[in-house]
């Protein structure tokens, strides 16, 4: 059996996506639109997506979630077993009550997001099975509660894996005292720009030559339909977004972005090119509703890379 490339840590979610036809002030009754979206439980969670779309790109995986023992966790660690994802760092909570996620969209696209965290907030011991710390080329951390992470970074500190932080705006997850050691340990920054701007006031700071100085080594700054940034200490490069056929639904693309670029830097590619995978990636979840529904297989991301780009990757083996 091929241990896991990449370990991710992470909330777990089923998430339910409905349309609704406007945000709703207080005290006012919003419409859920026909078609609703997906109104029925879909397996979500960052970890969770990123893990999905690293296997179906043919790169094994392993998330660190914490699920409850109800139906809900159970049928999570099924859900994510068929789609050849690791359950050796899935923990179960006893009695624990699984995460659920309530998204409602406007008809401009606005999210509203209700996240319920169940048993993934309270402080417990995690599965971080040594040999699988040992054999990860990179560890992903993102948004999940202070206590998780902080115990994932401590089963990280002696493996090889290169860190990767996907930052979330979100003050409860990453307070003070756990920024400041996320941007000592991580390699890989990746962010939209409003939490680029966030973190710019976290740490009191005016230029990005600060994270640099902290030991980042790539910082990416993902900028929806005007492509990525990346930004490296020796200059910026520029990554188109990739269309997709159809625009159906933007959430989770965030997400299949990061795995996309995972799955080429796995694969030996440089960069920037991952970066175009990640961007190729991510087009195709934005052509149905769910996070994890439309994410492509290895061959279909290669034909739309050529499509997009004009030239062929050159065929690499993931486990050179």
């Amino acid at each position: 059996m091929t241990l896991p490339q990449v370990l991710i840590s992470g909330y777990p979610s089923f998430d339910r996506i409905l349309r609704v036809d406007r945000a709703p002030q207080v005290g006012e009754t919003g419409i859920i639109l026909d078609p609703p979206g997906i109104p029925l439980p879909t397996p979500g969670g960052c970890a969770g997506n990123i893990a999905v779309c690293l296997a179906r790109l043919g790169v094994p995986a392993a998330p660190s979630l914490i699920l409850g023992d109800d139906e809900a966790g159970l049928r999570m660690a099924a859900l994510l077993q068929a789609e050849k994802v690791s359950p050796e760092c899935l923990t179960f909570k006893a009695g624990g009550k699984t995460a659920a996620t309530f998204l409602f969209i406007n008809p401009q696209g606005g999210h509203q997001t209700f996240y319920f965290p169940g048993c993934a907030d309270e402080d417990t011991e995690i599965r971080l099975p040594p040999e699988l710390v040992q054999a990860a080329r990179f560890a992903v951390i993102t948004v999940a509660s202070r206590q998780h992470t902080e115990r994932f970074l401590r089963g990280l500190e002696n493996s090889p894996a290169r860190l990767v932080w996907s930052l979330r705006n979100d003050p409860h997850a990453f307070p003070p005292a756990l920024v400041q050691q996320l941007l000592q340990c991580c390699r890989i920054l990746v962010m939209n720009r409003f939490e680029q701007q966030a973190l710019m006031g976290w740490i009191a700071a005016d230029r990005m030559q600060v994270l640099f100085e902290r030991g980042v080594e790539a910082l990416i700054v993902t900028l929806g339909e005007e492509g990525s940034l990346i930004y490296e200490p020796g200059g910026v490069t520029k990554i188109p977004a990739v269309a997709p056929q159809t625009l159906i639904d933007p959430t989770g693309a965030g997400d299949a972005y990061l795995g996309g670029l995972l799955s080429g830097l796995c694969r030996g590619y440089p960069l920037e090119i991952s970066a175009r995978i990640g961007a190729v990636t991510a087009s195709f979840v934005l052509e149905a509703w769910g996070c994890q529904t439309s994410l492509p297989k290895w061959e279909q991301m290669v034909n739309r890379y050529y499509q997009t780009f004009r030239e062929y990757l050159p065929e690499k083996d993931i486990f050179l």
